[in-house]
């Protein structure tokens, strides 16, 4: 993925030349509340239908650890009630929904080659939270419909553990309810948690070596993460 290595340099070059301040997050349609509780029921899915493994694993806590360190960094006005899982699946997958809820597959764990690989994985999906991207795409009249009947349209599109997390990847953490995220979003994202990396003291260059290598050795079928949409907002 050579676009991602070259806005990854670019971002860096950025960073050090001045102390990265965290952009505004802007608005979204839904609320606090709402995006927290769509989250919190999403979570509770996904634990229903996913191999998630219990908090006191050793891959959880890891995981956990390194949540907490991005976290601490992020202003507290704009910060999130962060959670961190680690689903059992060797796909190489990680993703965040409203609210706060993440959750990294162990092949993601596995994949990455050091520490500061895995926190861009993270830094990431936390920014999408953090910009509200999947809330900023939901009309304020729809939330509570999405809310009450989120139970449903995810047994509908996981299909079962058999579907994988990267099919709740694909459409949860690429855009709730089957919504992808733009161009423009993941832009974002990307802009965003390279200054989450650098301030929580990670080498914001690690995540544009990861993908690059995992890309390479993927070759065309590279992880769910990895698509990335071709339209712009």
């Amino acid at each position: 993925m050579v676009w991602l290595g070259a806005v990854w340099l670019v971002l860096v070059t950025q960073l050090a030349a001045q102390e990265p301040q965290m952009p505004n997050p802007g608005t979204a349609p839904m609320s606090r509340e709402q995006q927290i509780q769509l989250g919190f029921k999403a979570a509770s899915e996904v634990y229903q239908q996913m191999p998630v493994l219990p908090d006191s694993s050793p891959e959880t806590q890891y995981v956990r650890q390194i949540g907490k360190r991005l976290e601490s960094v992020i202003p507290q006005q704009y910060s999130w009630p962060f959670q961190f899982h680690v689903i059992a699946s060797k796909e190489i997958n990680a993703f965040a929904l409203p609210g706060g809820p993440m959750f990294v597959n162990l092949g993601a764990i596995t994949a990455a080659g050091n520490e500061a690989e895995l926190a861009g994985v993270m830094a990431h999906e936390m920014s999408h939270v953090y910009l509200q991207h999947s809330a900023k795409m939901m009309k304020q009249n729809t939330a509570p419909n999405v809310i009450a009947g989120l139970g449903q349209i995810l047994g509908s599109m996981i299909g079962g553990v058999g579907g994988a997390a990267a099919a709740i990847g694909g459409q949860l953490g690429g855009g709730m309810l089957s919504m992808k995220y733009s161009r423009t979003d993941e832009a974002q994202a990307d802009a965003t948690g390279a200054i989450i990396m650098y301030r929580a003291g990670y080498d914001p260059r690690a995540l544009a070596r990861f993908f690059e290598r995992l890309q390479t050795e993927a070759g065309s079928h590279g992880p769910q993460f990895f698509e990335r949409p071709s339209e712009s907002r």
